[in-house]
């Protein structure tokens, strides 16, 4: 809760619940990391970079995560990033993000 709280305080104009999922996109990651099924974590300063994309830039959830991380990934490590992704925020909108 740490994490949502400082980005809430600092990006009052996205939704808590946006918030929360991202939170929890960037918590699954890093197990991941830690597990060895990607090759780069999902650090705090990701977390504020998506909520930059979307609160100045109107970029969507998804969009944001893949300008931010997961085009920085290899092939495998994106198809993994974008699973976790998906069991959060759902299907239709991980299309954003590419394969």
């Amino acid at each position: 809760p740490v994490e949502t709280k400082m980005l809430v305080g600092r990006f009052p104009s996205l939704s808590e619940n946006v918030i929360k999922n991202l939170v929890k996109c960037a918590n699954l990651i890093r197990q991941a990391y830690t597990t060895g099924q990607v090759s780069l974590t999902f650090s705090p300063r990701s977390t504020i970079g998506v909520c930059k994309k979307m609160s100045e830039s109107g970029y969507s959830f998804a969009r944001a995560i893949d300008l931010v991380y997961t085009n920085k990934l290899t092939e495998t490590n994106r198809k993994v990033a974008k699973e976790l992704i998906r069991k959060v925020i759902g299907e239709e909108t991980t299309s954003d993000i590419k394969e």
